[in-house]
């Protein structure tokens, strides 16, 4: 609000201006009444008015001489003069002096009222100046990237921008970001395309003229789904309560509610556009987290996991599909926790790397015969089913309720298969258990990748391929030592352990005794 002081040594005079015209329509408040040019400075220098109405002849001092003190400073107020003299020299002292205008008493409201517009005029182009003043950056030239290629007129937006500085001493700048909350979005999804943007454009209309009319933003532009302001505050005030409010009652008037994103608070020109795409930013993070204010300070997320982590978190949903663990939407819900650590704040990184997510497990099943039908027809169902989500929360929802549905088909895939090829691998590993049995060796005789391998076969027979090969290996070690003659070296090569030490060790952890102190122990 600017601020306005009026000087007279007629006190009928002060009191006709005050009730001439209606200052609060003109956003301008009567800080003080002076009468006489002592008084007058006086309140010049406790109040710092914006503009001053004056006489020209005053006692102590003229109003032609508190011009020449208070033109000039950094704060120096306009001047209307409001004289009963029309001499000329008075005129022209006046104007040449920086005076706003003249006017001979009696004064009428219309013409007061002009010259006051055209003083409030000059104070937002001066104090738009002043802001600006050392910007690198012209202050048009803000408004003319943001509208480039917008239907808006970029000086229009200007003009609205600095008639909206009205009186705010140092105003602070923060890009706004408008759009509807999820649940308003859910209201509207009932309704016709045409009439849902209708709907949001009302919301967003309503809350810029909230804004601008008690002067804390500034129109930018408008899109589907979003409309954009750059916010407008004095120091000191609380931007979130008053965005918060405006919130409020754009949900009283309208039923919708929005959110809003905020970027950082700045004071030059040349930080408009930061604040603005900060507060498109903002805006961005409502996909994770889902508060009415959301602000972005200019920092980078910082991940805390890495590509390793999720390829780790990835393999263990597997192998808990094949273990038919109880723990696999836990694991599932893990690797979603790694995907947004690693790319929170970009909506794009984030559905695709769940994607590569899905896709790899999907090949991994596909590969081991664990899904039946088409791989790329499955991809391109859930594809479609999670391009809609609004919020990463809605995401993880869908996709937990995927793998729900989805592991029934996987169990009743394995169980189908699964006996006649364990029986084969187990045959395998009788006959061979001399030989140096790979991993590899045992997927092969399965007809499953090794990665799948040995979850499958601890699944099976509830214990892995090593601890089933190592009890074969050990029953016919025994056998060699009770019935034979043979040396430990000798029984170790015949089970096939090349070290002997690690037969004896793995002998005496299935028996309690070595290899040669069982057969004494026997013998006797």
């Amino acid at each position: 609000m600017w601020k306005v002081l009026l000087a007279d040594d007629e006190n009928l005079i002060v009191k006709g201006l005050r009730r001439l015209i209606d200052w609060s329509a003109l956003d301008i408040e009567i800080v003080g009444e002076a009468m006489d040019g002592h008084q007058a400075e006086q309140l010049i220098l406790q109040t710092h008015p914006d503009l001053v109405i004056s006489d020209i002849r005053m006692p102590g001092l003229t109003g032609l001489e508190l011009l020449s003190r208070h033109k000039g400073g950094p704060q120096a107020p306009k001047f209307i003069f409001v004289s009963g003299y029309e001499e000329f020299e008075y005129v022209r002292q006046a104007l040449s002096g920086g005076a706003v205008d003249y006017l001979l008493k009696p004064v009428s409201a219309e013409e007061l009222e002009k010259a006051v517009r055209k003083a409030l005029g000059l104070m937002a182009d001066s104090s738009t100046a002043a802001l600006f003043r050392h910007s690198p950056l012209p202050i048009q030239d803000f408004f003319t990237q943001l509208t480039a290629d917008h239907a808006f007129i970029s000086t229009d937006l200007y003009q609205n921008f600095t008639s909206l500085l009205g009186g705010k001493d140092a105003p602070v700048f923060a890009g706004l970001c408008f759009g509807l909350t999820q649940d308003a979005e859910q209201q509207l999804e009932q309704l016709p395309y045409e009439r849902r943007l209708l709907q949001s454009f009302v919301a967003f209309n309503t809350v810029r003229d909230d804004l601008e009319h008690n002067g804390y933003g500034c129109f930018l532009r408008k899109e589907e789904g979003r409309a954009c302001m750059m916010g407008i505050f004095s120091p000191g005030e609380d931007p979130d309560a008053l965005l918060h409010e405006a919130i409020v009652r754009t949900r009283e008037k309208t039923g919708y509610s929005l959110r809003v994103g905020v970027g950082r608070l700045c004071r030059s020109a040349e930080d408009l556009m930061h604040t603005y795409e900060d507060s498109l930013r903002a805006f961005d993070l409502y996909y994770y987290d889902q508060r009415e204010i959301l602000h972005w300070d200019g920092t980078p997320h910082q991940s805390h996991l890495s590509n390793e982590d999720f390829d780790a978190a990835v393999t263990q949903v597997f192998e808990s599909i094949v273990a038919k663990s109880d723990t696999v939407e836990q694991d599932v819900e893990r690797v979603l926790d790694i995907i947004g650590d690693l790319h929170y704040n970009n909506r794009m990184a984030t559905y695709n790397r769940v994607m590569v997510f899905t896709g790899d497990l999907c090949q991994r099943l596909y590969a081991n015969r664990l899904l039946p039908g088409s791989f790329s027809e499955r991809q391109d169902a859930l594809q479609q089913h999670l391009q809609s989500s609004r919020t990463f929360g809605e995401l993880r929802q869908k996709l937990l309720e995927y793998y729900r549905e989805l592991l029934p088909v996987v169990y009743a895939a394995a169980s189908q298969r699964g006996t006649a090829e364990i029986v084969r691998v187990q045959k395998y590993i009788q006959d061979h258990y001399a030989e140096d049995i790979s991993l590899k060796t045992l997927a092969e005789v399965a007809c499953v990748s090794p990665h799948y391998f040995s979850a499958y076969f601890k699944s099976e027979t509830g214990q892995n391929y090593k601890a089933y090969l190592t009890r074969i290996r050990m029953e016919q070690a025994l056998h060699l030592v009770l019935d034979t003659d043979l040396k430990t070296y000798e029984i170790a090569k015949a089970v096939g352990y090349n070290n002997v030490r690690r037969f004896v060790e793995a002998f005496r952890t299935a028996y309690q005794l070595s290899p040669m102190d069982y057969r004494k122990l026997h013998k006797k």
